[in-house]
């Protein structure tokens, strides 16, 4: 259930930064600067928490 939801979620950020023209190709291509994208970047700091917090890491 965390699998679908967590690759639901990280869909979405992906399709995010796909949207605004800063995915590239791969991760590593990306350019982002997530000062300027505060949602996003809590977005993706709250999948992480989230999924140690499930996993007890």
């Amino acid at each position: 259930m965390l699998g679908a939801a967590l690759s639901h979620d990280l869909f979405t950020v992906a399709e995010r930064l796909s949207d605004r023209r800063i995915f590239q190709n791969s991760f590593q291509s990306a350019e982002l600067d997530l000062a300027q994208e505060p949602s996003l970047r809590l977005t993706i700091l709250n999948l992480f928490n989230r999924a140690k917090y499930e996993h007890n890491l």
